[in-house]
């Protein structure tokens, strides 16, 4: 009697059991009130915070029987929310959430049968979340805003059936921002950026919970330097704060090199520094110059009167195309000049790809400007791997040049210079000028069609993009765009010119 009395009250747990998980499930599918649930004391965050992680398309929001704890089977973030506390979510990316591989955006298909999904109220396959395992749902997509009713931890998911056959990750950021208090995310720049140019825009997006902002002001510091203020940010849209820095340090240029900016919120009486950290990257001052007869580089000092010791170039000699009857000339160069004036010393060393009666030439060649220029007797054709410098010691110019591919060096020695001829070096494609004998005066050649050349330039020892500065020269004349200059690479050596128009 004993032991069926015992079996009996087994049996009665296991039903028990049975039945409260069945209830269980369909309090949670059916999305009802979370007061349903057991009460639970939750540590309530008094600061804003900012939240970054991947959610797994494999992810559901309702899983009752699964592990409720971030990065396993649960929904569960582990973010608290507080009665009344303002949350930002963001979702970006595209997974493939519908089982069939393709993609879709954290928003979802409003084209597909609601009656297959999860919450059949909700967007198919789109981001949802809830406060509280068994709380009200609502979308995400790839924003949401509100402010918390009540206390709880942040539940999201995907709005899909069949999870295990999804693959991918959507990328989740989201804010919390208690009562009186304000936060800001990141815009522009995004962190390892590389700037070329004479100005950067700097853009977060702010938020405020019972507290107006008043000012948003942006910082910038190169190393070992302290940060100073660049710009103060105005409302370009919701939400968003914008400014155009200069990258005017004071009255000097901005030298280039590593830069990091920061920003600070201030909103009802408080200074928020830097809430959602530093960002920093590479910022090369690059002035443009529209030049009738120059593509490509130079590198200078507009702070001070700088010196260069050397420049060096490597380029393949580009193939000139030639129509018939054809008269025309290209050339890649390497140099060190004042460019104080048109008779200031210009050493230089460089080849030609050309047109002469619409047959294809090529040579090489150095000059002393504004003495003529030299051509060399070595031989010279389209393809030919070139290394070419130039260098200067007390008051001697050495012009060097090696055609690897043919296997030939030039080497020559010219006196006379002053510092005052090496403030800027150059890395140039240009359509060279014509003298005519009987005038003497010049005229600039139809530029050959040369396809595109890349070009391999450093400076002293270093990357062309070292500056301090650099102009890059983009060659038109009348509006009309006859070569082209690419920005530098990542390592600030290489940049490509590609003809346009003769």
């Amino acid at each position: 009697m004993r032991s069926i009395k015992r079996a009996y009250h087994w049996g009665l747990r296991q039903s028990l059991v049975v039945v409260a998980m069945l209830c269980l499930m369909i309090v949670l599918l059916s999305g009802c009130d979370e007061t349903v649930a057991p009460a639970l004391h939750i540590n309530v965050p008094t600061q804003p915070a900012i939240h970054r992680f991947d959610l797994s398309a494999r992810q559901g929001l309702r899983d009752p029987l699964g592990d409720l704890t971030a990065g396993k089977s649960g929904a569960d973030t582990r973010i608290v929310v507080g009665d009344g506390e303002k949350v930002e979510i963001f979702a970006s990316g595209a997974a493939s959430v519908k089982g069939d591989g393709s993609q879709t955006g954290p928003q979802g298909d409003t084209a597909c049968r609601r009656s297959t999904m999860p919450l059949s109220n909700l967007p198919c396959y789109a981001v949802v979340y809830s406060i509280g395992m068994a709380g009200p749902a609502s979308v995400v997509g790839k924003h949401a805003e509100f402010t918390a009713s009540t206390s709880g931890n942040l539940f999201i998911g995907i709005n899909a059936p069949n999870l295990t056959k999804n693959s991918g990750v959507f990328h989740m950021t989201i804010v919390t921002i208690p009562r009186g208090m304000a936060m800001g995310l990141w815009n522009a720049p995004d962190n390892g950026f590389l700037v070329q140019g004479t100005n950067v825009t700097l853009s977060i997006q702010a938020f405020s919970q019972d507290s107006s902002i008043q000012i948003v002001r942006f910082t910038a510091s190169m190393s070992g330097q302290a940060p100073i203020t660049v710009c103060d940010a105005v409302l370009s849209t919701t939400n968003t704060y914008t400014c155009s820095w200069d990258l005017m340090f004071g009255r000097e240029v901005l030298r280039n090199g590593q830069v990091s900016f920061g920003f600070t919120i201030y909103a009802g009486g408080k200074a928020i520094a830097n809430p959602d950290g530093t960002r920093s990257g590479m910022i090369r001052y690059v002035f443009t110059e529209k030049s009738d007869i120059y593509a490509g580089y130079d590198a200078a000092n507009f702070n001070q009167a700088g010196t260069n010791d050397d420049v060096k170039a490597q380029w393949t000699v580009p193939r000139a195309s030639c129509a018939i009857g054809e008269n025309s000339l290209s050339a890649v160069w390497v140099g060190l000049s004042s460019r104080a004036s048109e008779t200031s010393i210009l050493a230089q060393t460089g080849t030609v790809s050309g047109c002469q009666n619409g047959t294809p030439v090529y040579n090489g060649w150095w000059e002393m400007f504004p003495a003529p220029s030299v051509s060399l007797d070595n031989p010279v054709t389209a393809g030919d791997a070139i290394t070419a410098s130039v260098t200067y010691n007390g008051g001697t110019f050495n012009l060097v040049m090696d055609d690897i591919t043919q296997g030939w060096h030039f080497a020559t020695t010219q006196t006379g210079g002053r510092p005052s001829d090496t403030r800027f070096a150059l890395c140039v494609v240009e359509a060279p000028s014509l003298v005519d004998p009987n005038t003497n005066q010049q005229t600039v050649a139809a530029l050959t069609n040369f396809g595109s050349v890349s070009v391999k330039c450093t400076v002293n020892g270093g990357p062309l993009g070292g500056g301090p500065q650099n102009d890059i020269f983009q060659m038109a004349t009348d509006n009309i765009n006859k070569a082209v200059t690419s920005p530098l690479d990542r390592t600030g050596t290489t940049f490509t010119v590609q003809w346009r128009h003769s």
